[in-house]
């Protein structure tokens, strides 16, 4: 047996026919909390760009450079929380996604990543 097991009669998936007409799925708005996320909760859902208007935050129309308070910066660590949790200890591949030269080196010896 052949691994990893390819069908050679499939042909591979178009990405014009099966892809480009996917509506994307409705995005995710979390309720925040008037008193907990009072720092963030006027811009958070802002558009493409929020703060940009604010010369106290962002640097202006290169949105380059952030000089966010404390309060902002601990209610975005807080909502972020759940998802570097995912990052975390629990995956022992995770290192990998970081560390360029063992990525390179496991590329070059053609193993495969558990978990990547």
């Amino acid at each position: 047996m052949r691994f990893p097991p390819f069908d050679d009669e499939e042909p591979p998936l178009e990405f014009v026919d099966h892809v480009l007409d996917v509506e994307p799925p409705e995005a995710i708005h979390m309720d925040l909390d008037a008193v907990d996320d009072a720092a963030i909760r006027d811009w958070f859902y802002e558009g493409d760009r929020p703060l940009s208007d604010q010369k106290q935050f962002v640097n202006g129309e290169s949105y380059k450079r952030w000089r966010l308070s404390v309060p902002i910066l601990h209610n975005l660590y807080r909502l972020a929380s759940p998802l570097l949790s995912v990052v975390g200890n629990n995956d022992a591949s995770h290192r990998h996604l970081f560390d360029y030269p063992a990525f390179q080196t496991a590329k070059a010896l053609n193993i495969a990543i558990p978990g990547g």
